[in-house]
């Protein structure tokens, strides 16, 4: 095959995908949602190990192995928290910056109820199932300021977040649907994410309320400041804000 046939091969097997709102149909979610995983990420045999950890420190983490069920039913705010914060010294809050301590998140398909925050730490990827992308949604009693969370304010703080913004690097979103649905209008958000360099959010549905009138202030994204990092293949379904 020539180069140009490659290219033209490689556009035309990819995914459609609008950052319009109402641009991925209910019907094409529910396609992805049900097909048969062949996702080989949660498989494959992992050899390697974080050069400056203590030893036996693990790196991949499957939520379902902390206690996750992913059945749209139970709260999996506390298991997800623990499989993304478990570990000796990760850089959590009161840390501007550690990459001895990296860690993988990974999702299997399924909806993973959330109350909270889920507070994504530095040095950190959270992964979905790309055949079968797992939904994480907020509950409707949901408090905080986004379903998952990269860098949290502290209360009764002048604005000050647990990461330096301009120091806040090497993180990863991918393969997710997001769902605030439930979430009342007047706030909520899907991603609080101020990042900066060697980040990226990839192949994210946002699900939110599609009530079009001024009351909803549901964001998708959620940005006030920071360097944002490399986005691809985000979708908003929403009536308020993407982002």
């Amino acid at each position: 095959m020539g180069l140009s046939a490659f290219f033209k091969a490689s556009i035309l097997a990819l995914p459609l995908r609008s950052g319009l709102a109402g641009a991925v149909p209910t019907t094409a979610i529910q396609g992805r949602e049900e097909a048969a995983t062949s996702y080989w990420f949660a498989n494959i045999e992992r050899q390697g190990v974080a050069a400056f950890a203590d030893k036996g420190y693990t790196v991949f983490r499957n939520v379902r192995d902390y206690g996750a069920v992913g059945d749209g039913v139970a709260d999996d705010t506390a298991a997800i928290n623990k499989a993304i914060q478990d570990g000796p010294n990760r850089c959590i809050d009161k840390c501007d910056s550690r990459t001895a301590t990296p860690a993988i998140v990974y999702f299997p398909p399924g909806t993973y109820l959330v109350s909270t925050p889920s507070i994504q730490t530095y040095y950190t990827q959270i992964v979905g199932d790309a055949v079968e992308m797992p939904t994480i949604k907020a509950t409707a009693g949901f408090t905080g300021m986004a379903v998952i969370d990269a860098n949290p304010y502290y209360p009764n703080t002048d604005a000050v977040n647990w990461y330096i913004n301009q120091n806040n690097f090497f993180r990863q979103i991918r393969n997710l649907i997001v769902d605030i649905t439930q979430v009342p209008i007047g706030s909520g958000a899907g991603i609080h994410w101020q990042v900066a360099q060697a980040t990226s959010l990839q192949n994210i549905i946002f699900q939110m309320n599609p009530d079009a009138s001024d009351a909803n202030k549901q964001k998708g994204l959620f940005i006030e400041n920071g360097s944002g990092g490399f986005m691809s293949d985000l979708t908003f379904n929403c009536g308020g804000f993407g982002m």
